[in-house]
């Protein structure tokens, strides 16, 4: 039977465990196409999933486009590949065999809909990482349990879905459009989800598809947690500039005001220094990929 989904996965210099994501995803109960988009990787992740033999289609970008531009990469080769349902996934997620089905079970309904799985932490299975997300106060957040605590539907209605797993019809892919790459990375999930719903689209949970989640591991710390500290400040100001403009005074003064004393006194100033280097992006209208003396001082100082 021919695969009736895509799965778009992003590397970036995690082999390790995109081949993990790749060999659950090779289990699944429905067929599916494994497009591996590695995302400039400077190590040697190219070789090892290629040699690994799990990917339909491996496409290499040449630089990091980030999570927008590297996904949308992806989602392109798999809307000229025809195929009627489209997912992205992070890499560093694990898939149970019947997760997929489900969720493709889910979009059978004649209305668009968009949908993400349950996302467990794959430390602690029982335990929700998202399991619905809600805009509070125009921020993008997660339910927590207590909010979820006797809502056992099948299908659970949100107001946003996590980028680490989203999965709709082609149509409305096409409808909606793609990533936004101004965003690059942080809060470019949370932005498709509003445009989605600003198209009509419904967003729900399917909670009978779970998936394992490792938790921000392409992140981690050391360069890239300095850098998620300029991308969260300016993208967090882009969205809400766009979706919550009269919350953008609050934004500011939680992120960028109040905890100023705190972080130095915490010997943390280099990350109050990149959270307002992210607002001095957004004021001068700077969109993508960090400016690249940034990225090489976020080296320096961690190393």
């Amino acid at each position: 039977m021919a695969p009736q989904i895509a799965v778009i996965i992003l590397n970036w210099n995690g082999a390790d465990n995109t081949i993990a994501c790749l060999t659950s995803l090779r289990e699944a109960t429905v067929p599916a196409h494994l497009i591996v988009v590695d995302n400039g990787s400077t190590d040697n992740s190219v070789s090892r999933i290629a040699a690994s033999g799990l990917a339909d289609e491996l496409v290499e970008a040449r630089e990091n486009l980030g999570y927008a531009e590297g996904n949308n990469a992806g989602l392109r080769s798999a809307l000229e590949g025809g195929f009627p349902v489209l997912a992205v996934l992070n890499n560093d997620t694990l898939v149970p065999p019947d997760a997929l089905g489900a969720l493709l079970e889910a979009l059978q309904a004649p209305e668009a809909r968009a949908v993400s799985p349950d996302i467990r932490y794959l430390r602690h299975p029982q335990e929700s990482w998202f399991a619905g997300g809600i805009l509070d106060r125009g921020w993008p957040r997660h339910l927590q349990p207590g909010e979820l605590a006797g809502d056992d539907r099948s299908l659970r209605s949100s107001e946003c879905l996590s980028g680490c797993c989203i999965v709709a019809r082609r149509e409305t892919w096409e409808r909606v459009g793609l990533f936004d790459p101004a965003f690059f990375l942080i809060f470019e999930d949370s932005d498709w989800c509003l445009r989605a719903s600003a198209e009509g689209v419904r967003l729900y949970v399917v909670t009978a598809s779970t998936i394992l989640h490792h938790v921000s591991a392409s992140l981690g710390h050391g360069p890239s947690s300095l850098l998620s500290s300029y991308y969260f400040v300016r993208n967090g100001l882009r969205f809400e500039i766009r979706h919550s403009a009269r919350y953008l005074p609050r934004f500011a003064v939680q992120w960028l005001v109040r905890p100023a004393p705190a972080l130095l006194q915490d010997g943390r100033g280099w990350e109050l220094a990149f959270r307002w280097a992210g607002a001095a992006a957004f004021a001068t209208g700077r969109a993508g990929r960090a400016p690249a003396f940034l990225e090489r001082l976020a080296a320096r100082r961690t190393r």
